[in-house]
């Protein structure tokens, strides 16, 4: 049942599948039991799912055979659920530029399926989320000061912050649940400290 319940909530919160939704669930063999249980659930929801077990990428950032990134065009609704990520390949940025969602669930496993993190409703802290990437890209600098002596101080001057609240809100995001965070690119020379 716990089982169940991740793939309802990604199917459901973190995707947001309608019954107009073509889904397209591109697993490994370590990863197909969970994308079997994701079908199933987005079949509750739309009549046009689909799940595809390919052989195990030997790195992460490795492009998906060429009848996956086809089947990926014709996709709005994406789980990459692959042991290696695929989230930076050519395959999925056009698959996002066309407006797909896409959902990163790179090297998950029955614990992390499983995990209570998965039913948090990462909605409510939206809010939070794009305050933080308001805050960075209004600023000048970030510092990281710890008590084990890290004093880190980065330059971000004229960079945009960036809200990644964790959920799919709308066509051509991308997610990778459950995580949730705001993040900002540094200056790449402007970094000084310990």
């Amino acid at each position: 049942t716990k089982l169940i319940s991740g793939c309802k909530a990604l199917v459901n919160q973190w995707a947001g599948v309608k019954a107009s939704d073509n889904v397209l669930i591109v697993s490994n063999e370590k990863t197909k039991f969970i994308g079997k249980c994701l079908y199933q659930e987005s079949m509750e929801i739309t009549d046009s799912a689909k799940i595809i077990t390919i052989p195990e990428f030997s790195i992460h950032g490795q492009e998906p055979p060429p009848d996956i990134a086809n089947e990926m065009q014709s996709s709005n609704v994406i789980f990459g659920l692959t042991t290696k990520s695929m989230a930076h390949t050519s395959a999925v940025i056009e698959a996002l530029r066309n407006g797909a969602k896409y959902l990163s669930l790179a090297d998950y496993s029955r614990t992390v399926i499983e995990s209570q993190a998965l039913l948090v409703d990462f909605r409510k802290i939206l809010p939070v989320s794009e305050k933080i990437a308001e805050m960075l890209s209004k600023g000048n600098s970030i510092r990281i000061k710890s008590d084990l002596g890290t004093d880190l101080t980065c330059d971000i001057k004229g960079r945009t912050g960036n809200s990644a609240p964790g959920f799919c809100r709308k066509p051509g995001d991308i997610s990778s649940p459950p995580d949730a965070e705001s993040n900002i690119a540094l200056i790449e020379d402007g970094s000084n400290g310990t």
